[in-house]
């Protein structure tokens, strides 16, 4: 059985040969996020598709993004030997996206992202006893959803402008982005990009701690 994200396994019973049913209660509901996604082909607004698979944040080296019709949509390259750490993701013709860079000398981390036409936005770390609690700030987009675990929405007014989810049953964790409006696609790429490097940060740090 090919993997399912989140956001699919919900609406799937997975027998023991590894079939999958779908679940009578929330059939309607599943195919009325199929309607979704297609009223936006059929209303003349082409939905992209990208694939971002989790990096090994510690290289400094540059990976591509690819978009569903196998094209190079965006490059990232992460900065070497440079305290902060920065990470930039530019179009394939160099011109730059957006900047990802660790705040320094803080209580809570911060990760400040700084897009190309000079709007930014940060995620931070938020005070909690139990598990890492951060938050998105100054995005500009209202986010529908578990962020931290990439099962969410972006909407604009309302209005869904892209999905995130996340794929399991592989060794890396695989992102599928979908972009319903493309003037947003460059935000949307990099808080994927920055939530994907903040995460890898976190579980650098819970390591540490673990070992100390």
């Amino acid at each position: 059985m090919p993997a399912l994200s989140n956001n699919l396994r919900r609406y799937f019973i997975v027998n023991e040969g590894g079939t999958a049913l779908k679940r009578p209660l929330l059939t309607v509901e599943y195919f009325l996020e199929l309607l979704l996604k297609a009223s936006h082909t059929l209303g003349g607004v082409d939905m992209v598709q990208y694939q971002i698979k989790q990096k090994f944040w510690s290289l400094g080296g540059k990976f591509k993004i690819m978009d569903n019709a196998g094209n190079l949509a965006y490059y990232v390259q992460g900065s070497f030997m440079k305290i902060p750490k920065q990470f930039t993701i530019t179009k394939p013709d160099g011109a730059q996206v957006s900047r990802i860079k660790k705040v320094l000398f803080q209580i809570f981390p911060k990760f400040d992202v700084t897009m190309a036409d000079g709007s930014a936005f940060r995620i931070a770390k938020k005070f909690s006893f139990i598990r890492p609690r951060y938050q998105i700030e100054h995005f500009g987009l209202e986010v529908q959803g578990n962020f931290w675990d990439m099962e969410f929405e972006l909407r604009h007014n309302s209005v869904p402008v892209a999905q995130i989810s996340q794929r399991w049953l592989k060794i890396n964790s695989t992102y599928d982005i979908d972009v319903f409006d493309d003037q947003y696609a460059d935000a949307v790429i990099s808080l994927v990009i920055a939530i994907d490097y903040v995460k890898a940060q976190q579980a650098r740090s819970n390591a540490s701690s673990s070992a100390s």
